[in-house]
């Protein structure tokens, strides 16, 4: 193993680069995925994202493209770099191209759903095979419409499914609980003996009381934050929302279930913290409410993902979602029944 490339990723910020190439290779035995004599499209990223086209390179996939833009996070050049860098670590670098546009979609036979290859909008789906597959790399009720155009692919016949994050022994959904442990951590609360309210109505809401109430008596889950609930708030140290899907404001001026003001009034002291879900920062810095992270969040989206705890979550949801992937492939004219893959209804 090449130590001065070892050297290289953890002087740029990868701790522990031996880790995630043996997480690389345990999720892909867990799984038993195998892309030998496919071709995949996926994407090219910085972070614990580098990692996609290494997996399916790394499963025997026979060309893997991955495609990468600039972005605020690292130049295009840049990604490449590390991509091809880590791919040489892996052994692999015979089989990654980095590609800056979707020409060469037209070969792929997976095809993922992730950063730079989004959208996959009507003019994407008809550049792909007829055969293709597209999984979608995370759960169904997590669909982004603005990300693939559903509707088109069901025309077109492409197939596409969603990864079962609940999948026993793969569980990745189950990281939402330590990330939201991270998230209080980094703004000063130490869940112990403090008062923590959770606002959500699906999955994480869940999956995150799970997890808080072992480290602490005081913690709440509620769907809602109207005056049904203010009494829950009084003195609380930190509010959690943590609601994906929902179209509403929490907090804010207009059409939301309370105002800053009134929060503030219930808690001087308070912290939100934006897991996921939709808040009015501006309301919240106008009342000089502690909130994190310091940026608009707002509803499909997660205030940081899981690649925020380390490679681990992201190599196993992947890794998971490319087997998703080869499930549907090399299965195109099945029903498909296996409990990783999730139907879009």
């Amino acid at each position: 193993m090449n130590n001065n490339i070892i050297m290289y990723f953890k002087e740029n910020g990868m701790i522990n680069p031996k880790r995630s190439i043996n997480l690389i290779c345990k999720a892909i035995k867990f799984t038993k995925l195998d892309l030998s004599g496919l071709i995949v499209f996926t994407e090219a990223a910085c972070g614990e994202f580098i990692y996609t086209p290494i997996i399916a390179a790394m499963a025997g996939a026979k060309k893997v493209y991955a495609i990468t833009k600039d972005s605020k996070y690292a130049s295009k050049d840049e990604v490449k770099k590390k991509t091809m860098l880590f791919a040489e670590l892996c052994d692999v670098v015979d089989k990654i191209e980095i590609v800056f546009d979707k020409r060469n979609i037209n070969q792929a036979d997976i095809v993922t759903n992730l950063g730079f290859v989004r959208p996959i909008d009507k003019e994407t789906i008809d550049m792909m095979k007829e055969n293709a597959v597209i999984p979608y790399m995370c759960e169904t009720w997590e669909l982004r419409n603005e990300d693939i155009d559903i509707e088109y692919c069901k025309q077109k016949a492409i197939n596409v499914m969603g990864t079962n994050e609940n999948y026993p022994g793969l569980d990745t959904f189950k990281f939402s609980g330590p990330l939201a442990v991270k998230m209080l951590f980094d703004v000063g609360i130490e869940i112990y003996k403090s008062k923590i309210v959770i606002v959500s109505n699906d999955n994480f809401g869940q999956i995150i009381y799970t997890t808080l109430s072992k480290l602490s008596s005081d913690v709440v889950v509620i769907k809602n934050l109207l005056e049904e609930n203010h009494d829950l708030l009084i003195n609380t140290d930190a509010l959690i929302v943590a609601d994906y899907t929902s179209e509403k404001c929490f907090i804010g001026m207009n059409n939301s279930d309370i105002t800053s003001k009134k929060l503030k009034s219930l808690s001087s002291f308070i912290t939100v913290i934006q897991y996921s879900g939709i808040v009015d920062i501006d309301d919240l810095k106008e009342n000089c409410i502690n909130f994190y992270p310091d940026y608009k969040v707002g509803n499909y989206r997660m205030g940081k993902t899981l690649a925020y705890l380390g490679p681990k979550p992201i190599i196993d949801l992947h890794c998971a979602g490319l087997k998703v992937g080869e499930i549907m492939y090399k299965n195109s004219k099945k029903h498909i029944r296996n409990k990783l893959c999730q139907e879009f209804l």
